[in-house]
């Protein structure tokens, strides 16, 4: 995004920005704080968005909000890609049965982004997550070899935390499903994914993120055993559903499950959570890829 126009890269920013806060309204001056702009910078910005519909502004309150424009373009995306529409019914089915919050979310070298919830939880659409880690691994197991070596060489990685991934990565595409458990590093986490939910461009943010997930246990990073009798405190499940060309389009996380768990009870989760992937990818005609491959 660095070699765009600045004016886009400033567009790009306030969009995602109220994207990811889709029920509240923001002035000038919060949306100058928040995303560290140039008042006069984002005044033009803002009413160029404001003139094309893509935001509105709040005649009495001179607060910003998201237009109805984007309303088409959702419903215009959506067409593009059927699966965000059926995961939605999915999820919902999902998360009514079993009172947990469900999301898809689409991954890509830049992070992970919401594209979808249902159930319990706070809201979550939009939301931005940095490349982490630890953070969509039912994407990376499913990426090629290629790929995965170049997300590797994207963190500062010690012998052990690479080795984990990989293990990570071979455990995962053998199962199906990713799986990882609270901990103290988690805990410290969401805390800093939070504070980057308010202020996108929060640096120390984001440099507090990746130490803390190297002090996170191998458990919280991914789960690779899992025993029937054993109990644990699951952070989330995820399964990925794919596209015709075998590529995974979006996983389908689970969280908010009641807690602690017996893995015998880990384990039928994540069946019905395959099932639910399994079910997106064969009603939008996406295909599997070979596990042996």
């Amino acid at each position: 995004m660095s070699q765009l126009a600045p004016a886009v890269v400033r567009a790009i920013r306030l969009v995602n920005f109220l994207v990811a806060h889709p029920a509240e309204a923001f002035t000038l001056s919060e949306l100058c704080q928040r995303l560290d702009i140039n008042r006069a910078s984002a005044l033009r910005v803002l009413g160029a968005l404001v003139a094309a519909g893509y935001l509105e502004r709040h005649p009495r309150h001179l607060t910003y909000t998201l237009g109805v424009t984007l309303v088409a373009v959702g419903q215009a995306a959506a067409v593009r890609h059927p699966a965000v529409r059926v995961a939605q019914a999915e999820m919902e089915s999902l998360a009514d049965a079993l009172g947990v919050q469900c999301e898809a979310v689409t991954v890509d070298d830049s992070g992970t982004l919401v594209i979808g919830e249902a159930g319990t939880g706070h809201p979550s659409i939009g939301t931005r997550l940095p490349s982490l880690p630890t953070v969509g691994l039912a994407h990376w197991a499913y990426a090629s070899e290629d790929r995965v070596e170049a997300w590797l060489a994207t963190a500062p990685l010690s012998a052990a935390q690479e080795q984990i991934l990989r293990r990570a990565v071979t455990v995962i595409r053998e199962r199906g499903f990713a799986m990882a458990v609270e901990g103290s590093a988690r805990d410290a986490m969401r805390k800093e994914l939070q504070r980057l939910a308010d202020v996108p461009n929060d640096e120390g943010a984001i440099e507090r993120l990746r130490r803390l997930w190297s002090d996170a246990t191998p458990g919280e990073i991914q789960q690779m055993e899992i025993v029937r009798s054993e109990e644990y405190r699951v952070a989330y499940l995820a399964a990925p559903v794919f596209d015709p060309e075998g590529q995974v389009s979006l996983e389908i996380v689970m969280r908010n499950l009641p807690e602690p768990l017996r893995g015998d009870q880990v384990l039928e989760l994540a069946d019905r959570l395959r099932t639910v992937s399994s079910s997106i990818t064969r009603r939008t005609h996406g295909r599997a890829p070979d596990r042996s491959q």
